[in-house]
């Protein structure tokens, strides 16, 4: 389930109900991307929209829900830690429910249960979905996250029975993490996977640097870090990690949340095909 790297608002009331905050929010891309090694150039474009909606009960517990719905699209896979990097991973079909989640959240944190269609993170197979439940806390400086997955016997996700915790200490512009994943799909690895983490944010500069260790596996460390600077309207971030894959993408923004992004994406073949991609197109942020 792990990942190693890489609105307005209206007030809306009805006799005998509590007012509620409902938001509307949405982005949007299009562009073109080219798989050097492959040779396939493929136009790009997606949009997502979010409703959420939020209330608070007479005793002070926040309650909401969101719902997310992506467009029938074209995008190909620039992560290159995803299996399907350098090809469409995007659904192609007509307005597909991403997914929905409802909270409560009060002094003794939030808990949130999400719906996810997408699993798997493969858009090209159906019936991937999964239940997460997740604990969030934070105790001053300190801030902790605890989470849980299951799913029925119908989906084809294979995140059943997944499971993990994170804890970040934060201080002025600095934080270090630690975190336990257990996923039971890691084969033929084993599941069990410790990892820790540090991040900065000062004057403009960002960087990040995680480690992790998979028992069982027979290389199992493995590290990841990022860069970036953003100043005035441009941007440019960084990341290289263990496995030799690496990146880069500038921006440049035209403010009223539009930008303009380019980028490299190099897979060395360890986590997905061996493929270098480049890519140019416009973000949109509502």
């Amino acid at each position: 389930m792990k990942k190693i790297l890489l609105a307005s608002t209206v007030l809306v009331g009805t006799t005998g109900f509590a007012a509620a905050d409902v938001s509307f929010t949405g982005t949007a891309y299009t562009g073109l991307a080219y798989n050097i090694t492959t040779g396939a150039l493929q136009p790009e474009i997606n949009a997502t929209f979010r409703a959420g909606m939020m209330t608070t009960t007479d005793g002070g517990l926040e309650a909401g829900a969101g719902v997310v719905v992506i467009s029938a699209g074209s995008i190909m896979q620039k992560d290159p830690g995803d299996a399907q990097f350098g090809t469409n991973d995007y659904p192609t079909g007509a307005g597909v429910v991403l997914g929905a989640s409802v909270y409560l959240s009060g002094s003794w944190g939030k808990v949130t249960v999400a719906h996810d269609t997408n699993a798997d993170d493969d858009a090209t197979t159906p019936g991937d979905w999964d239940i997460t439940a997740t604990y969030t806390n934070s105790f001053g400086n300190f801030d902790l996250e605890v989470y849980g997955v299951m799913h029925t016997p119908a989906s084809t996700a294979t995140t059943n029975g997944d499971f993990g915790a994170k804890g970040t200490y934060n201080f002025g512009d600095y934080g270090v993490w630690v975190a336990y994943d257990y996923d039971r799909s890691d084969v033929p690895a084993q599941p069990h996977t410790i990892s820790a983490g540090v991040m900065a944010d000062i004057s403009g500069f960002t960087g990040a640097a995680e480690v992790a260790y998979n028992f069982g596996n027979p290389t199992p460390f493995s590290w990841a870090v990022e860069a970036g600077y953003a100043t005035g309207p441009y941007s440019i971030s960084a990341f290289f990690n263990s496995d030799t894959e690496y990146g880069v993408e500038a921006a440049y923004d035209l403010g009223g949340g539009v930008a303009i992004e380019a980028g490299y994406a190099h897979s060395n073949g360890v986590n997905s095909p061996l493929a270098n991609v480049v890519y140019a197109g416009v973000s949109m942020s509502f």
